[in-house]
């Protein structure tokens, strides 16, 4: 019996749609390998596999979406400052 693989949804939603989607079964059996103990977090296993830190990476559309939504914040809380 193994312990339970502890997932935020911002990891699931990275590994389903990044650029170059993530087979999840694979990746959780590799995670297993890497970490059997599993005391490193999805996201810090990714990102010192070379097989899955390439491919580690927000969906383009919901990276836009989040720069959009903090760009529209900035402009309303700072509306002196310009845009960087």
């Amino acid at each position: 019996m193994h312990s339970l693989i502890v997932m935020t949804i911002s990891d699931v939603e990275t590994l389903t749609s990044s650029q170059d989607p993530i087979d999840l079964v694979a990746f959780l059996r590799d995670y297993s390998t890497v970490n059997p103990e599993r005391m490193r977090s999805i996201h810090n296993v990714a990102a010192i596999t070379p097989r899955y830190a390439e491919k580690w990476s927000w969906n383009r559309k919901l990276r836009e979406a989040y720069e959009d939504l903090i760009e529209a914040a900035r402009a309303y809380l700072f509306p002196e400052k310009q845009t960087l």
